[in-house]
């Protein structure tokens, strides 16, 4: 949902929007955004309390979110969350499951995404 928020805003409100919500978010979570790695994957008792988990589950995986879809492209990023909606409709994915899958997609379309995830994934 936080993530569909940064793209709600940018379709209606424009880009400069989307930017400065997103600025806004890297302000308020620039300490867990400063962990190697942020940790996005980390477990519900990995954290003390409500502040420091929301900040690396829900904004810090908006922003992971969209830093896939800057480095791939609008296409790519939009086939990359088609194989995700329908390879694993209905069940759990794995943090794994999700880097193969959007490794598969950048490597159709030649790119590679070995050094993001390091700084987003423990």
């Amino acid at each position: 949902a936080t993530y569909a928020q940064l793209r709600y805003l940018h379709r209606v409100r424009g880009p400069e929007a989307a930017v400065a919500q997103r600025q806004r978010w890297e302000a308020e979570y620039a300490n867990d955004l400063a962990r190697r790695p942020v940790g996005v994957n980390r477990p519900l008792f990995g954290y003390d309390n409500w502040v420091s988990y929301r900040g690396p589950t829900y904004y810090a995986s908006a922003l992971l979110f969209d830093e896939l879809r800057l480095r791939l492209g609008d296409a790519p990023f939009q086939e990359a969350m088609r194989r995700l909606a329908t390879r694993y409709a209905f069940r759990e994915v794995t943090t794994a499951q999700l880097q193969a899958l959007f490794d598969e997609v950048a490597a159709e379309n030649n790119l590679s995404l070995a050094e993001l995830w390091p700084r987003w994934i423990e």
